[in-house]
């Protein structure tokens, strides 16, 4: 049998919720760039289960700002509501990689106070998407 579109969207929130724990202890261990990172996934997941709910399925990608782009089309206002979210796609490359930022290693390129704003904004997502399932 088919898993509900509304509970494989939960399971999919589930699972961000989680990942923005492990973020938000990788940033108390110092452990910024690996946190920001974290942050972005966790959103996007969240995001990819509000589509998978209201569309039915959701793009095999990681950029938020262009999920927010399907969400669009099926909910306008739950999308707009979301829409600081793809600030996060900052953090998909630049966090990981060491070719990514000129000159330095994303291991010592993040700080917490960037790491914490991202954080942030992703249970500010997490609430939305929380909500949008209840």
């Amino acid at each position: 049998m088919q898993e509900h579109p509304l509970d494989h969207a939960r399971r999919w929130l589930q699972q961000a919720l989680d990942d923005c724990a492990v973020a938000d202890e990788l940033c108390n261990e110092g452990r910024y760039n690996v946190a920001c990172f974290l942050a972005q996934q966790s959103a996007g997941k969240a995001v990819k289960g509000l589509l998978y709910w209201r569309k039915g399925d959701y793009p095999r990608l990681h950029a938020i700002g262009t999920l927010l782009e399907e969400l669009r089309a099926a909910d306008a206002s739950l999308a707009e509501r979301l829409r600081e979210a793809a600030a996060l796609d900052a953090y998909y490359l630049s966090t990981r990689y060491p070719d990514a930022l000129d000159g330095g290693l994303p291991l010592g390129s993040f700080f917490e106070k960037e790491a914490r704003l991202a954080i942030e904004r992703t249970r500010d997502v997490l609430g939305v998407v929380e909500g949008a399932l209840t």
